[in-house]
This record gives C-alpha cells, structure tokens and sequence, in this order.
C-alpha cells in the first residue's frame, strides 16, 4: 500500500516526507500514556527522521524540532 501511495504523490508531484514502520512500541507507549518518540524504536526514529524531513522541506510552519 505504502508503494502505491508514494507513486501516486511523486506522479502528481507531491513530495514524499519519509515512512513509518509497523512498530510494536507505538501500542505499547500507548498503553503507557506516552509518545512514540520518547522511546528509542525504529517507529521513534522513522518519526523523527519525517519530521526533520518536514523540516528541510519548508513545511512544519515554525514548529521547532
């Protein structure tokens, strides 16, 4: 699905910021009332790189990272 996604955004022109794996620690932090980048996962770090990604793109709007 991912793939389908990112081909039709780069067909229509739309940059694509990055991916988030499947990660287990997302529910887990859920469950324990925190965000998914306040632990050191792969779905941490794949957020974190999107949102660097934003970032160098020009798009979070003054949100500081």
């Amino acid at each position: 699905m991912a793939e389908r996604i990112e081909h039709k955004a780069k067909a229509d022109d739309a940059a694509v910021a990055g991916r988030i794996r499947y990660d287990k620690q997302v529910t887990s932090a859920q469950i324990h009332a925190q965000a998914t980048v306040e632990r050191e996962c792969g779905a941490g770090d794949d957020i974190r790189n999107l949102w660097r990604n934003l970032r160098d793109m020009g798009g979070t709007h003054g949100i500081h990272l």
